[in-house]
């Protein structure tokens, strides 16, 4: 979607080192520091992309600095929230059509009230209840349903501790769809989650609606802020950028995956300090506490 409501943007001189999101005390502040945040950082193509490219490289990385290997190697995770007609999946699929495993959530019945008057309400994006079978695939899942219905459960019964988090695409576009994302199941998934808490996965949350059209502000970017309200003592949120190409100023509508999106943020989750070096040494001190066990045994 499109708006030409977008707030004018003048660049700054000179590029700020990261733009962590601090503004807690008032969703008005909040958004007054994410839209601060996002006049330095163009990213100059869509921020799914951006993200997705970020992960190709990496993994790249990885092969050529590990390479032929007998060790287990972590599941590496990417979920969609909000699939639709599947036109950002079948992308997120292009880029890893193995090696990742893609797990895309909806119902696939519309939206389950009304978003924006006068142009999206209650049933719009609906696939009449069906998958479209050309985004599935041998590492792609399909979770249906609705998210208050499926999204809990799923943190809460998948066994996260050797999984790699790393891209969140929500396209929920309704606070309340968005809250079920960002709620205590995620929080509890990630601080139980050993390559997060260490900060040797950082997690890419990449918002499909969160800025600059009607209503905005009571839906995905509220969600956010008050997720990062609850968890502030243990988690973080940098801002990585918005699109930055020239926006057409068209009036609101439906936007393809490739398309200048105004709306569309990247964001990255990781541990505060404190709470990284606060597991680090829980780690250390469990590992110390395993080692003398084993040691006991051993003279017995």
């Amino acid at each position: 979607m499109s708006s030409s409501s977008s707030p004018s943007k003048q660049k700054k001189e000179t590029k700020e080192e990261e733009a962590v999101l601090k503004s807690l005390s008032s969703l008005d502040a909040f958004i007054d520091e994410v839209h601060t945040s996002l006049i330095s950082l163009d990213l100059n193509e869509p921020p799914l992309f951006f993200a997705l490219k970020a992960l190709q490289r990496r993994s790249q990385k990885e092969d050529e600095d590990i390479g032929p290997t007998h060790l287990p190697i972590p599941k590496q995770m990417i979920m969609e929230f909000g699939v639709g007609a599947g036109h950002t999946l079948k992308k997120i699929k292009e880029f890893f059509p193995v090696g990742k495993t893609i797990v895309g959530f909806d119902s696939f019945e519309g939206l389950p009230e009304n978003w924006i008057p006068g142009s999206w309400g209650k049933g719009a994006f609906s696939q009449g209840g069906e998958i479209p079978k050309d985004i599935l695939g041998e590492n792609v899942s399909i979770v249906k349903g609705l998210f208050s219905d499926t999204v809990p459960k799923f943190f809460d019964t998948t066994n996260f501790a050797d999984a790699e988090l790393l891209l969140l695409h929500i396209d929920c576009d309704l606070y309340q769809s968005t809250k079920e994302v960002l709620g205590e199941a995620l929080a509890k998934t990630l601080k139980e989650n050993r390559f997060f808490m260490s900060a040797e996965v950082p997690l890419f949350v990449a918002f499909d609606e969160l800025i600059d059209y009607p209503t905005y502000e009571d839906h995905e970017i509220k969600a956010l802020f008050e997720f990062l309200k609850e968890n502030k003592d243990w988690i973080e949120c940098v801002v990585l950028g918005a699109d930055g190409r020239e926006d057409t100023g068209e009036k609101l509508r439906f936007y393809k995956p490739a398309e200048i999106c105004p709306h569309r943020v990247l964001t990255l989750f990781r541990p505060t300090k404190k709470a990284r070096k606060e597991w680090q040494a829980r780690e250390k001190a469990s590992a110390a506490e395993a080692e003398s066990k084993k040691n006991v045994c051993s003279m017995s």
